[in-house]
């Protein structure tokens, strides 16, 4: 049987539903402020521990947070450029990101950290240069610099850029590649000093196919294309190895990665979760397919994996013509089963400028 979590709103409310309920509002506008949370599998309850947060244009001109918490919805006045398509996030820190169109961004309980490489580089600029900019969240100071990054020579340029933390220490991490085809990418890896924004060099990786990087937990993992060896380099000792992975097709990707309890989980190819376990002296990974979620298809992709209390959230946007949707599944990795299904239709006169995404509950 499917559970029905139906709501209605148009203002800045909180709402608590029951087990079924539905609220009706005639607005004057055109735009629908019905939102619909299905429940397929399992009970809500595990949502009120996580919020799904998206953005939603309520007249002509005004935009709304649309907050999404087991069964109750907060929608609150906010900001968003629709030019730019930011949110308030952006606007209320423009010195962070004031001519940054793909910045990366970092966060911490005591820093806001952003930096992007500058994409005029090669064509307009002959420096290099990274825009690296942060905000002390507790006195509001803003540092901004831009440093030359002297690993970057002329004839090059920069593919993919992250920025991440681990153990109290930051880093930027960028990947190199040359417009000439004769110089193979690097991976560059630079600690960020957070006071004074300086980068030293910490480590040059050759990188000599082209290959998908994901970082978590304070290592960089690489998985060339047309390859099942993942290369797992340690950020802070630079230490690195390379692993054979089983049942892994060798067009492949790692687009997500999750740990729970020292156990570490693969997304792959946005199909589904599998737990990775490593064999360092045999250099194998063995990876073991998590249960998939009732509703999967092939227009779904996932597009986000939190965890929370030992369990693994995932968002999956469905794509196909006049038709929206968003999913959500919810592991018990320890278990290897699903405990919730969700789904989260989205109406075309809903006017939702921004997908739901996973937020920590405050």
């Amino acid at each position: 049987m499917k559970l029905y979590h139906m709501i209605a709103l148009t203002s800045a409310s909180l709402l608590s539903l029951g087990a079924l309920g539905f609220i009706s509002h005639q607005n004057s506008t055109s735009y629908s402020t019905d939102y619909r949370l299905e429940t397929l599998v399992g009970d809500i309850e595990v949502l009120n521990e996580i919020k799904l947060e998206g953005i939603t244009k309520v007249d002509q001109n005004n935009y709304s947070k649309v907050t999404i918490t087991g069964e109750k919805v907060e929608v609150t006045p906010t900001q968003y450029d629709p030019r730019y398509l930011v949110g308030e996030d952006v606007l209320e820190n423009r010195e962070l990101y004031r001519n940054m169109v793909w910045a990366q961004r970092l966060e911490t309980d005591q820093l806001l950290l952003t930096a992007q490489f500058n994409s005029s580089y090669f064509y307009n600029h002959t420096n290099p240069v990274l825009f690296i900019r942060s905000k002390n969240k507790e006195t509001n100071q803003i540092n901004t610099q831009e440093v030359i990054l002297d690993s970057v020579k002329y004839g090059e340029n920069i593919m993919s850029e992250f920025l991440t933390e681990h153990n109290g220490n930051f880093y930027y991490i960028a990947t190199v590649y040359g417009y000439d085809g004769n110089t193979n990418e690097r991976i560059l890896t630079y600690e960020v000093n957070p006071d004074t924004l300086a980068l030293t060099l910490k480590n040059e990786e050759e990188m000599p196919d082209w290959s998908s990087i994901t970082i978590h937990d304070g290592f960089i993992y690489r998985l060339p294309y047309e390859s099942s060896q993942l290369t797992a380099t340690n950020i802070e000792t630079n230490e690195q190895k390379t692993y054979q992975i089983n049942r892994i097709n060798e067009y492949a990707s790692i687009y997500h990665m999750a740990t729970v309890e020292d156990e570490l989980f693969f997304l792959v190819d946005y199909s589904g979760l599998m737990k990775a376990t490593f064999d360092d002296q045999n250099q194998i990974i063995e990876l073991t397919p998590m249960q998939t979620p009732t509703f999967m298809n092939d227009f779904l992709s996932a597009e986000e994996v939190i965890v929370n209390n030992g369990l693994i959230y995932t968002i999956y946007q469905e794509y196909q013509i006049n038709h929206r949707s968003q999913y959500i599944s919810v592991l018990d990795p320890k278990a290897n089963q699903i405990v919730y299904e969700g789904k989260i239709n989205i109406q075309p006169n809903q006017v939702l400028v921004s997908s739901y995404q996973f937020k920590n509950k405050d």
